[in-house]
């Protein structure tokens, strides 16, 4: 259960923190252009 709380913690702070920084590594990459389309 905790570990389940922490996770959703997580996942909202990576939404708020990492979005903007994992677009821009993702479109720097080859490959993430193929990831963000699908």
């Amino acid at each position: 259960m905790i570990y389940k709380k922490i996770e959703k913690f997580f996942d909202k702070y990576f939404e708020i923190k990492m979005f903007p920084i994992v677009i821009k590594i993702l479109k720097s990459v080859p490959e993430g252009h193929k990831i963000l389309i699908s």
